[in-house]
């Protein structure tokens, strides 16, 4: 995966969660994953898994699609 890509990811999950208001802990607890992963994630230092991404697109209260849409429209004005 191409690390532009990943840092878009990992961006826009934190930009959306700092916009929300919503903490690291109350993301993790609707993720059902640790506060250290979503740390790691959002800070570029692990990749998460697609079911990990996905959980926490859908917890944030997103549309995968539209996420993904944005993430792809990021990378075509990149390149």
């Amino acid at each position: 995966m191409n690390e532009d890509v990943l840092i878009q990811i990992s961006s826009q999950l934190k930009d959306k969660r700092k916009g929300q208001g919503i903490t690291l802990q109350e993301l993790a607890n609707r993720a059902e994953v640790s506060k250290a992963l979503i740390s790691q994630i959002e800070n570029n230092r692990t990749i998460p898994s697609l079911l990990v991404l996905i959980n926490l697109i859908r917890s944030l209260g997103l549309d995968l699609n539209i996420f993904l849409m944005k993430l792809r429209k990021i990378q075509l004005m990149v390149n």
